[in-house]
């Protein structure tokens, strides 16, 4: 079964990404880490999450982030495992940070009027 990342706004959806198809494409391609600070995706992304499932994940398995409109981020799939590595005081997590030419690729629903209205996103 496919994993699905949504931005979405006031409950409608602005762009869905398929997180199965680029963690695929990752896998076949290498691609740099970046370490970030763990504070600084905590304060950004975090999120509520399953404690035990958080807790039990691999924090060594890169989180993926999308560079989108500029300089904002998004960050797609490492939720859990941020809430870990801030649990356990680590200072820092490897992250994949996808520019717009690579993630755009998997975008599989995008509402352009919505997000051409120019609704203030929480990135």
């Amino acid at each position: 079964m496919a994993q699905y990342l949504n931005m979405s706004h006031n409950g409608q959806v602005l762009i869905k990404w398929n997180i199965t198809r680029i963690l695929e494409e990752l896998n076949k391609t290498p691609t740099p880490v970046k370490y970030y600070n763990v504070d600084y995706l905590a304060s950004k992304f975090f999120d509520s999450v399953d404690i035990d499932y958080a807790m039990n994940t691999d924090i060594t398995i890169p989180c993926i982030i999308a560079l989108v409109e500029g300089d904002k981020e998004k960050l797609l799939d490492g939720n859990h495992r941020l809430y870990k590595a801030k649990t356990l005081k680590i200072a820092k997590i490897p992250c994949y940070v996808l520019p717009i030419e690579f993630h755009k690729k998997f975008i599989e629903d995008y509402d352009e009027e919505l997000y051409n209205k120019g609704i203030s996103l929480t990135l």
